[in-house]
């Protein structure tokens, strides 16, 4: 069997419905061709079929024999699958664009040392378009507390592409050759920081962090009540000390001068922090 270009990997746990309905249409969108599935079940404890749903729609499965949370269930993902490329989804989210993976593939290999996010829009449960969501424009890590926030302002309209200083939206799109270069999640447990970790450690090893504007999925984003599976305490906040070393790290000008890409993360942290008026306002 000839191997894909794409690898859609969606780690979860006790998603049932929800995942079916994302499978479904990751599956009706994608170029079989070029792409696969691979489901990664994270100790899911709900008693669904995930392997039959696998099997109906000829994704891969792999089911962890105990609860991993996000950061490792994605590394696992990552790990197993063996095309060039992979994109990681949620197990809650549809694809809006049209030959999204093929578009997704034109910039990979333009330019194999970035980390994509797509353009995500908000759905319900039953994958409908929440039209009140103001569209967003990738995000920036707050200094206070190193939680990501949006922003919501353009900065090039005309582009279909533009540097973020942190990816959101949980459809993240890379090379695997550039991923393991730069260790991915590697040091996070549980739940909480992917992205800070993730976006940080491409801007320190001669990446960049790119939004692209012309791939949108649809992400059903729910609040921490409405999660099916138990956030340790304890676990969210080492991630969060992690993440703070890395932080803390990268915004030394000493380090960052010593890669090559210090003009191209100082102009995307100063889009987004002049487009941030208020926060700038409230914090300085």
């Amino acid at each position: 069997m000839m191997r894909k270009a794409l690898t859609i990997v969606i780690p979860f746990s006790n998603e049932a419905d929800l995942l079916r309905m994302t499978v479904e249409n990751i599956f009706s969108t994608m170029d079989s061709h070029l792409t696969e599935i691979l489901l990664i079940d994270d100790a899911s404890t709900d008693h669904y079929d995930y392997q039959s749903l696998a099997v109906e729609f000829g994704a891969k499965y792999h089911r962890n024999s105990t609860k991993k949370g996000i950061a490792r269930s994605r590394e696992i993902g990552i790990a197993l699958c063996d095309s060039k490329f992979f994109l990681l989804l949620d197990g809650h989210m549809i694809a809006l664009t049209k030959y999204w993976d093929r578009k997704l593939l034109d910039y990979g290999m333009n330019a194999e040392n970035q980390l994509y996010c797509c353009q995500t829009a908000s759905i319900d449960k039953h994958g409908s378009l929440i039209k009140e969501r103001q569209r967003s424009f990738g995000a920036y890590i707050n200094p206070l507390d190193l939680l990501v926030k949006w922003n919501y302002k353009e900065h090039v309209p005309t582009d279909s592409i533009e540097l973020v200083p942190c990816v959101l939206g949980g459809a993240y799109f890379c090379s695997r050759t550039f991923w393991q270069s730069f260790g991915g999640l590697c040091g996070l447990d549980g739940y909480g920081f992917d992205e800070q970790v993730m976006s940080m450690r491409v801007w320190k090893n001669r990446g960049k962090c790119i939004l692209v504007k012309d791939v949108c999925f649809g992400h059903y984003y729910r609040n921490t009540s409405d999660i099916p599976y138990e956030i340790d305490k304890i676990n969210y906040t080492q991630n969060r000390v992690f993440s703070s070393r890395i932080f803390f790290s990268i915004m030394d000008l000493c380090e960052l001068s010593e890669i090559h890409n210090l003009r191209d993360y100082f102009a995307s942290i100063r889009e987004f922090y002049s487009l941030n008026q208020s926060f700038l306002n409230d914090n300085i």
